[in-house]
């Protein structure tokens, strides 16, 4: 089975690692009532209703969709779906929903600085979808101009592909110390590394983002990997998406406060990177996830300056039961 380059956790092929806990592995799913593998993007309830941004953006294929106010959207995978492929798991996870979310906007995790055949046949997928995509990318942590080019080679493949971009990230929660192999031991390792990879995405039109995890409230670790919106006259990150989840970050005290502060000071715009029911092998009630959707939206919605919010459902535990459903259709419709 070749190897995708596109997701941290397998998103074609099965939930692996999240933070330091493990999913559980999923079975294979068989679709409810009404509910068709490859069906189309949104289901009943929803006449009349579309993407955020739909049919108003102008934005042809491979473009940056920089200036769309922030989309709903969904990342999942094949295995957690139980379907053939990403398109068919979009699609079923929408018609779930009842929105157009994981064929609307997507996350995208690549391994290295180089895309793989088989990371670019997934991008195909997502930009025939029409879904707009915040990537991730991991160059070498040792800084070498073979990086750049590389990297700047798989944002061409991208665009090619007609995949829409709404902003790219330099190794996604480099704050997250519960990591045994965290990438970068303190936040100047990781600022020297966005400042000398980062103006290269910036060159190419394309917003460069801060995806942290978020730890705890005061969120002193994620202020001192941020990287900042200029370097040497250059402008540098103008995005952030935290990384937030119900369990174990919302239920157990933990606030978005320092993303939402390091937005309003420097100007960011605010979206969310990852947002789901749980980031470890415990779920949450669904009095939590209500409330915490709740919470999310006092967060975003009004707000003029937001980016795009991706749900997590690569695994068994953030597969929405239709609590959850209705949660995550009141939070879309509330942001659209």
């Amino acid at each position: 089975m070749r190897e995708q380059d596109l997701t941290r956790r397998s998103i074609l092929h099965g939930a692996a690692v999240l933070g330091a806990a493990t999913l559980l592995v999923r079975q294979h799913n068989t679709p409810t009532v009404g509910e068709a593998e490859g069906s189309v993007p949104w289901g009943p309830g929803t006449v009349g209703k579309s993407a955020p941004g739909s049919g108003t953006s102008g934005q042809g294929g491979g473009a940056t969709a920089s200036g769309l106010l922030g989309l709903v959207g969904a990342t999942v995978s094949p295995v957690a779906m139980g379907t053939r492929t990403w398109t068919e798991a979009a699609h079923k996870f929408d018609a779930r929903v009842r929105r157009p979310m994981a064929a609307t906007a997507t996350r995208l995790y690549m391994k290295s600085a180089s895309i793989t055949p088989g990371g670019l046949y997934l991008a195909r997928l997502m930009a025939e979808t029409g879904a707009t995509a915040i990537i991730s990318i991991r160059p070498s942590k040792t800084l070498r101009r073979s990086e750049i080019t590389k990297m700047q080679r798989s944002i061409r493949q991208f665009r090619a592909a007609g995949l829409k971009i709404e902003a790219i990230s330099l190794w996604h929660e480099p704050n997250d110390i519960t990591r045994s192999d965290q990438a970068f031991k303190t936040g100047r390792q990781y600022v020297d590394y966005v400042r000398y990879y980062g103006p290269s995405i910036v060159e190419m039109g394309i917003p460069l983002a801060y995806i942290p995890l978020v730890l705890t409230t005061d969120g002193a670790l994620q202020d001192s990997y941020f990287a900042g919106t200029t370097w040497r006259g250059r402008p540098l990150v103008t995005h952030i998406y935290p990384d937030f989840y119900c369990v174990s970050q919302y239920i157990h005290g933990a606030r978005m406060d320092a993303s939402v502060a390091l937005a309003d000071r420097y100007g960011l715009r605010l979206g969310i990177g990852e947002f789901g029911r749980t980031n470890c092998s415990h779920s949450p009630s669904d009095r939590q996830f209500a409330d915490y959707i709740r919470y999310l939206r006092g967060i975003y919605a009004g707000r003029k300056d937001r980016a795009s919010c991706m749900y997590w459902s690569d695994g068994p535990l953030n597969d929405p039961n239709p609590s959850s459903c209705t949660e995550l259709s009141s939070f879309y419709d509330a942001l659209s």
